[in-house]
């Protein structure tokens, strides 16, 4: 049985292997013929994986593969990830800007705004141009704004606020 961790900061196109481990070294318990149960904390390890080349990237997928050599179930819970203490590059949100994410997302997804102007419009439209979702905000400054994205088709659509240069967004249910 073997765990595998890859990133990829092209949107899935190509992957980087960055964790890998198996057998022994991979197993907490011991070999069992039955379908197994994690039920102990024993029965868990902590693990930390470095994501190098990351720092500079605006967005990373992170992907677990698991393989079986008919082995038995591999949980895995807690999944945390954070920025490394030494980061240096910060995105700064500016007036009229807009940062998402998750990116791509799934069914819902969250758009960080800072506006200058008292009433913006939040828009977004499909790949051939067509308005999708628009959202009227209702006050000037740096707001949260979180979208259901369950009704839109897998794709690339483009999101911009108060007619300013848009941004890309992908969907993927």
């Amino acid at each position: 049985d073997t765990l595998m961790v890859s990133i990829s900061s092209d949107c899935g196109n190509t992957w980087t292997q960055v964790w890998l481990k198996s057998g022994a070294a991979l197993s907490t318990v011991a070999a069992a013929t039955a379908a197994y149960t994690a039920t102990a904390n024993a029965d868990y390890r902590n693990e930390s994986v470095l994501l190098p080349g990351t720092a500079n990237a605006s967005q990373i997928l992170v992907k677990f593969t698991a393989r079986s050599d008919y082995g038995n179930n591999a949980y895995i819970d807690n999944i945390n990830i954070t920025a490394s203490q030494t980061l240096t590059k910060v995105n700064t949100i500016t007036e009229n800007s807009i940062e998402m994410y998750p990116n791509p997302a799934g069914d819902l997804v969250t758009f960080s705004v800072q506006t200058s102007a008292a009433q913006s419009k939040l828009e977004v439209f499909d790949a051939v141009g067509k308005l999708v979702i628009a959202k009227d905000i209702a006050a000037k400054g740096k707001q949260n704004i979180s979208l259901s994205t369950a009704d839109l088709n897998n794709g690339v659509y483009f999101v911009r606020i108060n007619g300013g240069q848009a941004r890309k967004l992908m969907i993927q249910h």
